[in-house]
């Protein structure tokens, strides 16, 4: 048996002792992220994980770097800590380098504790490529004193080439009239890791053209929140609390704006995002799309009433409508109040709504004052229709007197949530009485000068007052006046009547002439076949200097003594002007142009069997040929081929006994 001695003794004792109270050596704890390999896209940004995969003596601490190996690919944008992390300090960011630092002052990590998150960290993508984002434990301490030696795992980061994802608006453009709204969805084409929650900023770039007037919210929307509107600037917020909006899912409308024009002009209402995260705790970095707002000048709409004046016998009826000249953005309904000043004179006995109308009320009839309302349900007046009758209402005549009819508290609106402004305006209702209408004759209305005319008021009406003005600054007032004119000229006399019934005013014209000239004229022939020649002769008094005929047939001619051929049958008026229009002629009917009478070979003016016996004896050579060419011959020809023949008197033949009515009426 061998005895162990001295110090070979000690070692092995010392050597059992440890064999006998020491564990077995554990493996080394590693610190890597989750994923491994992280997807962002250029602008966008994403998270991933920091992770310890055991902690044998729990945790009471961590210093840790991070680093991104090409800063031109990703950086690190932000860090989270977990609730249980006390102590927390990070270095500034936006970086490519980052230390963060944590302690555990409640012992929430236990001994033995297995994936355990230490931070999360948002990348953001830069540029499309790959790049390594690395991990170092400086310091990751137990509860026990003691400090552990992980190993680390890095991960990857790629980058594309773009966002993925938008939110924009619908409809993209917009056009409103001051003080109408439009309705604007936000949509986000994309959500594919869901959505948790977003907050956006909406703002107007002019908020004097257009401004942000409300927000809806869509059904799966909490905790939502938005600025005081109207506002040219907002905030809008909201989560989805339930999970509503799943992971996938597209055209996701995430709040609807009610824009509101100001004021004629252009607007870009834009989207800022501040944040738009996913359900898996990582933010999606949308391009975003605006809405161009261009508020056009307000529309002249006027509501008004027709006729403007209204007549009506004492215990009779008769109606007026009310109607919107204009509807630009179409007509959704209106409400307004129809009043009589003084019911004494008339009341109102009914309302007549017009087809469109539904919802139909009115107060209760007869009336001096009635309220209306109605609504157009099936869009039956259109954007841009124009004389739109709203209602007719129908005035029963009381005493004898005038008075007016008018339209207040109107509220009328469009097709497009916005309502318009339009003026009102009244009509005069006639009890009993007869508007005065103007009318007056006069005699000479054309002369030299100085010409005296005399002038006849023939007014129709109830007619209190009149008043002539002759137009060269001279003014009457008799029912029967003789005026002169003393200088050439052309004159506008107007007789203004007027009556309990209102005014009235109408007009004439006289000429008067400084030289004594008269138009005249003649023409050679006034009748004849087509192609018609006439010789026009100037026979007017005065000495014209210029003339200026018209034919009738659109030719005009500025000779003294023209010549004109008329080519087709007709009745034409000739007129003859002088010296400018100082005087004129006009002649109705003056010229008659008859078709070419085909078959009167004998040119007595009717077709008969004379005739083919004119055309054999011209054939035969008993009687001479009319010259070719001539209006003869060419009655003649009724072959039309240039020469006189025997088929020629056949046609004629036949025409007599009637075969031939409908080729002379083709050729007549």
């Amino acid at each position: 048996m061998t005895r162990i001695t001295g110090r070979a003794a000690v070692g092995a004792l010392l050597l059992l002792s440890l064999l006998l109270v020491a564990p077995a050596c554990a493996a080394a704890p590693v610190v890597g992220m989750s994923p491994a390999e992280v997807q962002a896209e250029s602008g966008e940004n994403a998270t991933v994980a920091v992770v310890i995969d055991t902690l044998p003596q729990g945790l009471s601490g961590y210093a840790i770097t991070f680093a991104i190996d090409d800063p031109a690919v990703a950086g690190i944008a932000g860090v989270e800590f977990p609730d249980w992390a006390r102590m927390t300090a990070a270095g500034p960011l936006p970086a490519d380098a980052l230390e963060v630092k944590v302690a555990d002052l409640e012992n929430a990590v236990g001994a033995g504790a297995t994936d355990v998150t230490l931070c999360t960290l948002t990348l953001r993508g830069e540029t499309a490529g790959t790049t390594a984002l690395t991990v170092t434990a400086m310091a990751v301490d137990d509860d026990a004193g003691g400090r552990y030696a992980p190993l680390s795992a890095p991960a990857t980061v790629v980058v594309g080439g773009g966002p993925t994802t938008s939110v924009a608006m619908d409809p993209a453009s917009a056009t409103l009239l001051p003080d109408q709204v439009v309705e604007v969805a936000v949509t986000m084409d994309r959500v594919p890791g869901g959505l948790s929650g977003y907050e956006i900023t909406v703002a107007s770039d002019d908020p004097d053209v257009a401004v942000i007037d409300g927000i809806v919210f869509p059904a799966w929307a909490g905790m939502t929140g938005n600025g005081t509107v109207p506002a040219g600037c907002i905030q809008v917020k909201a989560a989805d609390l339930n999970h509503e909006v799943g992971a996938g899912a597209t055209d996701v409308t995430l709040c609807t704006l009610r824009l509101r024009g100001v004021a004629a002009g252009s607007a870009e209402i834009a989207i800022t995002h501040k944040q738009v995260d996913d359900d898996a705790g990582g933010r999606y970095a949308p391009a975003t799309g605006g809405c161009q707002v261009t508020v056009a000048p307000a529309a002249d709409t006027s509501l008004e009433i027709e006729p403007s004046v209204a007549e009506v016998a004492p215990g009779e009826t008769t109606t007026v409508s009310v109607v919107m000249d204009t509807v630009p953005q179409g007509l959704s309904g209106y409400l307004f109040s129809f009043e009589v000043r003084d019911p004494a004179m008339a009341e109102i006995a009914a309302v007549a709504f017009p087809e469109w109308a539904q919802m139909q009320t009115h107060d209760t009839l007869p009336a001096g004052s009635v309220r209306v309302k109605a609504a157009d349900l099936n869009n039956a007046v259109r954007p841009g229709d124009r004389n739109v009758t709203l209602c007719t209402f129908t005035l029963k005549g009381g005493e004898k007197g005038v008075t007016a009819c008018g339209i207040t508290g109107a509220k009328v609106d469009d097709d497009a949530g916005g309502r318009y402004a339009p003026a009102t305006g009244t009509a005069t209702v006639l009890v009993g009485i007869e508007r005065p209408i103007a009318s007056f004759t006069a005699d000479p209305v054309k002369g030299v000068a100085p010409l005296a005319v005399t002038f006849t008021d023939v007014s129709s009406g109830d007619i209190t007052a009149r008043l002539w003005d002759f137009g060269d600054g001279v003014t009457a007032t008799a029912r029967t006046v003789t005026h002169t004119y003393a200088t050439a000229g052309t004159y506008t006399p107007t007789l203004t009547v007027s009556g309990p019934g209102g005014t009235d005013t109408s007009g004439g014209t006289i000429t008067v002439s400084g030289t004594g000239t008269s138009a005249r004229f003649s023409a050679d022939v006034t009748s004849g076949a087509a192609p018609l020649t006439v010789h026009f002769t100037d026979q007017s008094t005065g000495a014209p200097t210029n003339w200026l005929w018209t034919f009738g047939d659109d030719a005009t001619s500025t000779k003294q003594n023209p010549t004109h051929t008329y080519t087709a049958p007709g009745n034409y008026t000739v007129t003859l002007s002088v010296n400018g229009g100082e005087e004129t002629c006009t002649k109705a009917a003056y010229i008659t142009v008859t078709p070419l009478l085909y078959g009167d070979a004998n040119d007595n003016g009717v077709v008969d069997q004379a005739d083919t016996l004119r055309v054999l004896k011209e054939v035969v050579g008993i009687t001479a040929e009319p010259a070719p060419g001539t209006e003869q011959f060419q009655k003649t020809d009724v072959h039309r081929n240039g020469v006189i023949e025997v088929g020629d008197a056949m046609f004629i033949a036949q025409y007599n006994v009637g075969l031939r009515d409908a080729w002379f009426a083709l050729n007549g």
